[in-house]
């Protein structure tokens, strides 16, 4: 026994903090939902998609695959008309175990925090020290962007995180058929990621293949260089397909993002983008935590290229914000190009050695985690759902069972929406509330929001409304009724709570 303990304790240990990360970040996200601090963008989206799936495999309704309301519309449209992240489809029959919102919020922590597998065995075959190898898996586990992604509702894109480090782990390896059904995870979490596959195809063709691996040079007519134009191939193909075919047909236009890149064609404008004092902490922030030692491997960290010019290009400032899923694709080449430069300094540089980088990586680990993370020790800490929830929170399970009918159609308001998207049909609320059923909101959620001027006035013709009552009141939680619905009317008294 002490001798398995000795041999696998850097196995072990990691496997606890992997363990770890896992409970923290479910119980966290969990209860950031339970509390109210979760979206209706993204949560809230993602999980009508998934729960529609789920329930045209039970109900053999196939109409429901892929469904959701439009969110800015009274039309149910499919996914497909936003974003082609089809790993939603893959993820429905996990709704079997439960079919609400925690499930996805579970599943993306849990895939997330296997990412740090694939960076401890690519750090071990790399640098042959196991010590280095936790060293950087331990630094994924708290890297602050990842936990900010993590925490950050559910956006199939942040599992891309994993299945790209172990697509390029498994290309390394050589096992080929792992790392292409990685690769076909990776292109399945957004349309845009099979730029960065496309580059990682290029890169795996040129570096690796043609160097195999820096050491002896291989004819091009190998496997290596074949599985490496197989992955361009298909990445190019898919994102034209995505983004030219798929998106535009069931949108009936073309792609929303593209509005995003309408300053392309004004070069002064688009350096102001990419010259923006937010980009430099942008990559300071990406860079700290592992040394800044991705500039010692630009070719490699450059297979993220795509996704950062999409970032950087975009007037769309939220997609330069590091605490966004924005960040996902690119992050594991943050941790790729971190190994790869290790290797070439220690090859350089006789006294430096792994234990050396490792004991460096994880004490600006730790620094970066204290600064920027979420974490409770941090300095930036986000601990508002354990110690403050909302104040209408201990409502919402008494109401998800009063109205636990599918077939409802059912308005709420941003934070109550994740929470009542467990239906065919859901309209945030707003000028459309009339298409619902029942309206739930916060009027605070009203006056916080971001277009609260016109919200406020769409509450006020919703008071007036002769088509809806007042069935439940508690402080800034309400509840209406469309007056026609008698279905529940039995079921409870209204109740009134005034301040």
């Amino acid at each position: 026994m002490t001798a398995f303990l000795k041999k696998y304790r850097w196995e072990i240990l990691l496997g606890f903090f992997i363990a770890a990360y896992i409970l923290y970040f479910s119980l966290f996200t969990i209860k950031r939902l339970a509390s109210l601090y979760a979206y209706y963008f993204d949560l809230g989206i993602m999980h009508q998609t998934v729960y529609n799936s789920y329930q045209a495999i039970v109900r053999g309704d196939w109409g429901r695959f892929l469904e959701l309301t439009d969110p800015d519309g009274p039309l149910q449209i499919k996914r497909m008309a936003i974003h082609n992240d089809l790993l939603l489809a893959l993820l429905s029959p996990l709704y079997f175990i439960h079919s609400g919102p925690e499930t996805l919020l579970v599943i993306q922590t849990v895939v997330v925090a296997f990412g740090a597998l694939a960076v401890y065995l690519l750090a071990k075959k790399v640098i042959k020290s196991k010590p280095y190898a936790f060293a950087m898996a331990f630094s994924y586990l708290i890297f602050s962007p990842l936990q900010r992604a993590n925490i950050f509702d559910f956006h199939a894109v942040t599992l891309s995180v994993t299945f790209l480090l172990f697509m390029f782990y498994f290309s390394y390896v050589k096992k080929f058929f792992w790392s292409f059904v990685f690769f076909l995870l990776s292109l399945s979490t957004k349309e845009q990621v099979a730029l960065t596959t496309c580059f990682f195809g290029v890169y795996y063709m040129v570096s690796l293949s043609s160097r195999s691996y820096g050491k002896n040079k291989i004819n091009r007519s190998s496997r290596e260089v074949k599985y490496g134009l197989l992955i361009i191939i298909v990445s190019t193909v898919w994102f034209i397909v995505s983004n030219w075919l798929i998106i535009p047909y069931f949108r009936q236009g073309q792609h929303f993002a593209m509005s995003y890149y309408s300053d392309i064609r004004q070069p002064f404008k688009l350096l102001s983008y990419i010259f923006h004092w937010d980009n430099a902490y942008y990559l300071f922030r990406l860079f700290l935590p592992v040394a800044f030692l991705p500039f010692f491997a630009l070719d490699v960290f450059f297979i993220s290229l795509p996704e950062l010019a999409i970032n950087f290009f975009s007037n769309n400032w939220f997609m330069r914000n590091i605490n966004l899923h924005y960040v996902a694709v690119i992050i594991p080449f943050v941790f790729i190009s971190a190994v790869f430069s290790t290797r070439r300094l220690i090859n350089r540089f006789n006294k430096l050695t792994p234990v050396n980088i490792a004991v460096v990586i994880v004490a600006l680990s730790l620094m970066g985690a204290y600064w920027f993370g979420p974490l409770p020790f941090s300095r930036d800490q986000d601990i508002y759902p354990w110690r403050w929830p909302k104040n209408e929170a201990f409502l919402i399970k008494e109401w998800q069972q009063k109205l636990s009918d599918d077939s409802l159609k059912i308005s709420a308001t941003d934070y109550l929406a994740a929470n009542f998207t467990s239906y065919r049909r859901f309209y945030i609320f707003s000028n459309r509330y009339s298409l619902a059923d029942y309206i739930l909101l916060r009027v605070n959620d009203i006056r916080d929001h971001s277009d609260s001027a016109n919200l406020l006035k769409v509450y006020e013709n919703l008071k007036k409304d002769d088509n809806y009552q007042l069935i439940y009141k508690y402080y800034d939680f309400e509840v209406y009724e469309k007056i026609k619905i008698k279905s529940l009317k039995s079921k409870f008294k209204i109740f009134i709570c005034c301040r």
